[in-house]
């Protein structure tokens, strides 16, 4: 089984609404801090998509920015259980959360352990976007008894050449069949 996630939904809007209209069904993962996502999410579930949220977290590199009300390192666990309120009530009718960045966040469990065991209350799953080496996304979740999921394959990273996302395509195809 092969799940294609797309995310950074929300911010480019006529990208949005083309991705929206694309057969599927995938799974789209909105932004947090994108505007007026309720028409676009209304029509990704119209047109038989699944939702997530995609929740801005730190990134090693302090010159990235992750965007507004990103989930920091040195958030406390109730600034950290308020911005995933937040995140939550800007993209309803979702199924699981991912990261968008968060190399530095995804790395520390004291911070991951709070989002954990709010998922858990959410009753989501966790899909780590892996833009860290660290298991400590996996550990917390399996600790908090959240389902988690990991990320194989970026299929564009970057701005790939369509022969670079094909490549990509076939190996994913190879991870699948193993």
């Amino acid at each position: 089984m092969v799940a294609i996630v797309i995310d950074d939904l929300g911010l480019n809007r006529k990208g949005t609404k083309r991705i929206l209209d694309m057969k599927g069904p995938y799974t789209l993962s909105f932004i947090s801090y994108a505007e007026h996502l309720g028409p676009l999410l209304r029509t990704a579930k119209r047109n038989g998509h699944e939702l997530m949220l995609h929740l801005p977290m730190e990134p090693f590199d302090a010159g990235e920015n992750a965007g507004p009300n990103a989930l920091m390192t040195g958030h406390s666990p109730w600034e950290i259980r308020l911005l995933m309120e937040w995140g939550l009530s800007r993209v309803q009718g979702i199924v699981g959360v991912n990261n968008h960045m968060g190399s530095r966040f995804t790395s520390r469990s004291d911070g991951m352990s709070v989002v954990m065991d709010y998922l858990r209350g959410s009753g989501l799953f966790y899909l780590d976007s892996r833009t860290a080496s660290s298991k400590v996304s996996e550990e917390t979740a399996q600790a908090a008894g959240v389902p988690f999921l990991g990320r194989d394959i970026f299929l564009d990273h970057g701005k790939p050449a369509k022969s670079e996302i094909l490549a990509n395509l076939r190996n994913l195809e190879a991870i699948a069949r193993r």
